[in-house]
């Protein structure tokens, strides 16, 4: 008898995802107007290049971890070596031939950290005000 997966069963979780998929865009989105407008069209491109990288990256991730914790597959990891070396390869010509400043490269590539980074601070938010909001269940002290 199959059990449900407690993780993907649980609304918080997928509330989460949901939310670490639009502060992904939403970074992904202000780094390439802030890159525009105080750099050049240039910087944005390489922060969309460097954005792109990262999720594509994040995406191959996803799915190999999925593959094999889902699948629970146990034979060997198929190109993931390859995509890790095809990223690095990416990032280093970006450096070596400077085609694109790599300063906005690595914004672009920060975009999942940052969603991460986001969230975290969105989590720690909702904490506080929850934390702060009195509890109908509790009688209110009475005040000398």
């Amino acid at each position: 008898m199959d059990q449900p997966d407690p993780i993907s069963a649980d609304s918080g979780w997928a509330a989460i995802e949901a939310r670490l998929r639009r502060w992904r865009i939403g970074y992904l989105l202000a780094a390439l107007i802030a890159a525009d407008i105080w750099k050049s069209p240039m910087a944005s491109a390489a922060v969309l290049a460097g954005g792109v990288l990262s999720l594509l990256h994040l995406k191959w991730i996803e799915r190999e971890v999925d593959r094999r914790l889902l699948a629970k597959e146990t034979s060997r990891p198929r190109g993931f070596l390859w995509r890790l070396l095809l990223s690095a390869a990416v990032i280093y010509a970006i450096f070596r031939l400077h085609w694109l400043p790599l300063i906005a490269v690595l914004a672009g590539l920060f975009t999942p950290a940052a969603a991460i980074c986001f969230e975290g601070i969105w989590q720690l938010v909702e904490f506080v005000r929850h934390r702060q909001e009195p509890d109908s269940t509790q009688s209110p002290r009475s005040v000398p």
